[in-house]
């Protein structure tokens, strides 16, 4: 025992090491810190799914809880690191879209400061512009370039879907790129940028697009800053796609499920995206002009292509287009924008990292405005993975003043010094919440365990119960038992008790739903009043003479809860039967649609004389009286037994002398039926009905 707790604590080491440890490029410096911060983040996303799946709360919901609470005690541990206290910062509206706007302690007295929207990423659904690396660096980047930011809080997933977050991004772009807005905050108009991170890139991008072709737009911005943007949905099978689609942060996987959310689409559909089946040949929408916009056997150097093959497939997904049509819209996919566009865009600094899957949509991006004519300050990090932009954004103004990234860089000497104390503390909180959310994770799963054992076991101690004759009783025929051993059986008795109960219960709640109905779609039944021809629901089913199909035969009352013997043997497209907008199936009329029905039935019986002598004895049959019955039922998918709706009855004499005696049931009226509901006929007296189709019938039509 006293080595027990020296395994366990082994066994946790080496599960904790197997889940943090992750292959990655021997470029990366310092790997196990992106690691813990991948461990970390899956960790998140795997309790995040497991609360979905318990059905506490979206997925999404239950990570941007993690990154808050995450948030908040890297705040409070930092006691005040990378906070500019002189930014003014102020939370409004622009055009009714929430934004965060820091403006510099110099003021803007006798002198315009630069302006930049920052668009913040996170896969459009999560992030903030007002939380986490993103506040503090606007606040750095508004308190060291005398810049006015306007860092936008747009709409996320699940809440809205494209083009929501795309629409809000521009309402702010140009209510801040008005000309009172500027003079408000004493920005420069010939110097406001737009920025964004990943999928922030991806509505920079595109805003940039609209608003550079906006003719009505005074102002317009000089300069856009791309970070690792996100481009383009039709290729996932891109050099880089391939190259890094297990380097974390962002997996291949992970960024075709931000996309899928994004547009509204089939989660489902995820692997058809890997495989680019959504994107295959037999597409007619993406024509070949398309196609070459995002063509990186042409757009990419030898140096990124590698030895990488396209992926093309010939026929694919059918509708998927048709289904997700953001697919080809360039407002989520501006790398599809065509080159009288891009000729228009303002100047353009992108930064790529090396190990990164969207690597080759910001290079391709680069070169295409290249060949449109617009100046690319194009960065690219060799030792670069997706999520590093907390230093390097602050290269934006580089491209104005034709500084290098290192002089650009040293201006924030003092917060690059503050990182090493923030990121160690940071890291070693990570590992605290890594270590909480696994045995949390344990613990769910060991409860889960335990009380599905607990139930099991339940289960099984009632069905060895005496309560549980109530399940088994249909299971049993209904010939087992004699009708003595029955009624000492208490079983039995609880059982047929509960069957009384439930069918006067249901019967109550029937007329009184007929009640209801007739109230309110009797009017209806007048066409004048409404002006519309009745729908034409109709059947009129007969009886087959020559049919050998017998009914069942299921004694007063059968195992499947209806009295009488039920016929099956009907025509429906012969003679004077006709079936219109309604089906037979097994003797049954389905019901197609809600409304006021009106049934009716006649069986026709032959009782023989009594003079007819029995076949084996020759002796004549006595004279006795017959008790014929009809039966209307409807069959409900909500409720396992039969519900009668009407029956009919008479008592016949057996005929005297040589002629049989001939006795008709009829019977009429009208039930409110539902989507689904079959009406059925059962009589009690089968073996003597005369099936000439003359003479024994139903129906059913829609009046209502």
């Amino acid at each position: 025992m006293r080595l027990l707790p020296v395994v366990v604590t082994g066994l946790l080491t080496l599960a904790f090491a197997y889940y943090v440890y992750i292959p990655l490029p021997d470029a990366i410096q310092e790997p196990w810190k992106l690691m813990m911060m991948d461990a970390g983040f899956r960790a998140t996303m795997h309790l995040a799914s497991l609360k979905a799946w318990l059905g506490f709360d979206h997925y999404i919901t239950s990570i941007r809880q993690s990154m808050d609470g995450f948030d908040g005690m890297v705040k409070r541990s930092e006691s005040g690191a990378g906070v500019m206290p002189g930014v003014k910062v102020s939370d409004v509206t622009f055009a009714g879209v929430p934004v965060r706007v820091y403006e510099p302690p110099a003021g803007g007295e006798g002198h315009l400061r630069r302006g930049l929207m920052y668009l913040h990423g996170g896969g459009w659904a999560l992030g903030s512009a007002k939380k986490g690396s993103h506040d503090a660096i606007n606040r750095m980047l508004s308190d060291e370039l005398n810049t006015v930011v306007v860092s936008v809080e747009y709409r996320l997933y699940p809440e809205v879907h494209f083009p929501v977050p795309y629409l809000d991004c521009l309402a702010a772009a140009k209510h801040f790129l008005s000309p009172e807005v500027l003079a408000r905050y004493a920005v420069d108009p010939e110097r406001v940028a737009v920025a964004g991170d990943s999928a922030g890139g991806n509505l920079a991008a595109a805003v940039s697009q609209e608003i550079s072709t906006d003719d009505t737009m005074s102002v317009k911005f000089s300069v856009q800053a791309l970070i690792y943007p996100v481009l383009q949905a039709l290729d996932f099978n891109t050099p880089s796609y391939l190259q890094n689609q297990y380097v974390p942060i962002l997996y291949r996987t992970l960024m075709v499920r931000f996309w899928l959310q994004y547009l509204g689409a089939d989660l489902n559909l995820e692997s058809q995206f890997i495989a680019n089946n959504h994107s295959s040949l037999h597409h007619s929408k993406i024509t070949p002009e398309l196609r070459a916009r995002l063509d990186w056997t042409v757009l990419l150097s030898p140096k990124h292509k590698k030895s990488y093959k396209p992926v093309i497939v010939e026929k694919g997904s059918e509708g998927v287009l048709k289904a997700v049509p953001g697919l080809l819209d360039v407002r989520a996919a501006p790398l599809l924008a065509g080159p009288e566009v891009l000729a228009k865009c303002p100047r353009a600094y992108i930064l790529t990292c090396e190990n990164d899957v969207l690597r080759d949509d910001g290079l391709m991006y680069a070169r295409r405005l290249q060949d449109a004519g617009v100046t690319v300050t194009s960065e690219h990090y060799e030792d670069g993975f997706h999520g590093l932009h907390t230093s390097q954004i602050i290269a934006l103004p580089a491209v104005e003043r034709n500084e290098s990234r290192f002089d650009a860089i040293q201006r924030f000497s003092d917060f690059s010094q503050a990182l090493p104390v923030a990121l160690g503390i940071a890291l070693c909180l990570g590992l605290i919440i890594l270590a909480a959310i696994l045995l949390q994770t344990i613990a769910v799963a060991v409860s889960f365990m335990y009380f599905n054992k607990v139930l099991n076991t339940m289960q099984e101690s009632f069905s060895r119960s005496s309560v549980s004759c109530l399940i088994n009783a249909n299971l049993r025929s209904e010939s087992e038992d004699s009708a003595e051993d029955k009624k000492s059986d208490p079983c039995w008795q609880v059982t047929k008790q509960l069957h009384y109960h439930i069918e006067k219960t249901m019967a109550d709640r029937f007329q009184k739903e007929m009640r209801d109905k007739l109230t309110g779609v009797l009017p209806v039944l007048d066409p004048e009043v409404r002006g519309v021809p009745l729908p034409k629901v109709a059947a009129h089913v007969t009886g087959i003479s020559s049919s050998t199909e017998l009914p069942t035969t299921d004694g007063l009352r059968s195992s499947r809860g209806y009295l009488g013997e039920r016929i099956r043997a009907w025509e429906g497209q012969r003679g004077l039967s006709f079936l219109q907008n309604m089906e037979l199936r097994g003797g049954e009329l389905l019901v197609p649609r809600a409304g006021l029905y009106y049934i009716y039935a006649q069986t026709y019986f032959r009782l023989p004389s009594t003079e007819e002598t029995d076949g084996e004895t020759g002796e004549a049959k006595e004279e006795e009286g017959a008790q014929l019955v009809q039966y209307i039922y409807k069959k409900m998918s909500s409720y396992p037994v039969p519900l009668l709706l009407m029956k009919s009855s008479r008592s016949a004499c057996w005929p005297r002398g040589q002629e049989p005696g001939l006795f008709s049931l009829h019977q009429a009226g009208t039930a409110f039926l539902k989507p689904a509901d079959r009406i059925f006929i059962t009589v009690s007296n089968a073996s003597a009905m005369e099936m000439d189709g003359r003479a024994s019938y139903f129906g059913a039509f829609l009046v209502g």
